[in-house]
């Protein structure tokens, strides 16, 4: 048995191995799976399983680790946008996160350091839809929440100070302002 494990940890070097994509991958195959199994007369879920666990495969034994570790990293921050948790688990130097703030933190090849604001994930916008309106300053492109009542509205970004207008169609009617 010690033999194979040897030989087995020879082969794996200079592979990538098992990431998050790759547990997210082998996830989405099992939901395949199962809804082949729920419609069988549909082979679409049966030949997209197939492509996902051979995909997941691939990334396991490939040598190119740049590759695989920008695709994950891609992953984590699309996964961190949708579930509204940081994203990126980065396993880059360059890249850091500050644990008080929750930003993370990206250092350039000079070593200047740059923290990029973590925003509202997907689920805490549609949580809060009823009651606020996100968009984006058109300067800085920082998220700004604005209270969500019907009509045109002049909006200041916190970040840059820059005033721009905010078109709000669906919400509560804004209360009338007695003179």
């Amino acid at each position: 048995m010690n033999d194979f494990r040897y030989k087995f940890s020879q082969f794996m070097e200079g592979r990538y191995g098992m990431d998050q994509l790759y547990y997210a991958l082998l996830v989405l195959y099992l939901i395949l799976l199962v809804l082949n199994m729920i419609f069988r007369k549909l082979v679409v879920f049966g030949i997209l399983a197939w492509a996902v666990l051979i995909f997941a495969f691939y990334r396991f034994f490939s040598r190119n680790t740049l590759r695989r570790s920008a695709e994950n990293e891609k992953f984590m921050t699309v996964f961190g946008r949708v579930t509204g948790k940081l994203g990126p688990r980065l396993k880059d130097l360059s890249n850091a996160v500050d644990w008080k703030t929750g930003r993370i933190i990206r250092t350039d090849r000079s070593g200047n350091t740059a923290s990029a604001p973590k925003g509202p994930g997907l689920l805490t916008k549609i949580k809060e839809f009823p009651q606020k309106k996100y968009t984006a300053c058109p300067k800085c492109q920082a998220t700004i929440r604005v209270p969500r009542e019907r009509g045109n509205h002049m909006v200041r970004c916190p970040r840059c100070g820059e005033r721009f207008g905010v078109n709000i169609v669906i919400g509560k009617k804004a209360p009338r302002k007695t003179q």
